[in-house]
């Protein structure tokens, strides 16, 4: 599984994207997108992002509190301000 966080240059955009390797080949499972409206507020579209135990880990879960993380609104909201920090957008 791989996590690509994608910060855009040219605009406030952050794109974060998993995906793993299926038969040889890179297939996307989840795209999520950050933006920054005019307003300065974020609009963020296709969350949570879900990041699976199993294959963080490479093992099956084995307690009932190793369960899949998921990075909800205010947690993808938290990454895409410290990168619009550092982008001075």
């Amino acid at each position: 599984m791989v996590i690509a966080i994608k910060a855009s240059q040219d605009s406030p955009q952050v794109v974060l994207e998993r995906s793993e390797l299926v038969d040889q080949r890179k297939k996307r499972f989840q795209v999520v997108t950050v933006n920054k409206g005019g307003n300065g507020q974020l609009y963020i579209q296709d969350q949570p992002l879900i990041i699976s135990f199993e294959k963080l880990f490479l093992r099956p879960s084995s307690i009932p509190k190793e369960v899949d993380l998921s990075l909800d609104k205010e947690s993808l909201k938290e990454i895409a301000e410290d990168i619009g920090e550092t982008q001075d957008f």
